[in-house]
């Protein structure tokens, strides 16, 4: 929805799509270090703020735009992601 006006194939998003969704759960993998204190809040918060310096660097680069728009074009689908995340998560509530 956010880069429907690029003239790409549906399956080039899906790959990319694929390539940011395993380059997360990887990233997820440092959560699992075993830390206490200082040391997992430091982890906590070098993976989240490189995970999101990843995403907007792979979308800048795949699709060749600024990073004025790339960073943008990032919070609306972060907007768009939420909303859709908290209507799933609503609805299995409720019908759960």
């Amino acid at each position: 929805v956010v880069y429907f006006d690029k003239r790409r194939f549906f399956v080039e998003h899906v790959v990319l799509a694929t390539h940011l969704q395993t380059f997360s759960l990887a990233a997820l993998l440092a959560y699992m270090i075993p830390s206490r204190g200082f040391l997992s809040i430091g982890i906590f918060l070098a993976v989240s703020v490189g995970h999101l310096w990843y995403y907007v660097a792979a979308l800048r680069r795949y699709y060749g735009e600024s990073w004025g728009r790339t960073v943008a074009r990032f919070l609306a689908f972060g907007i768009l992601w939420s909303v859709v995340t908290l209507a799933g998560t609503i609805a299995a509530w409720y019908l759960g």
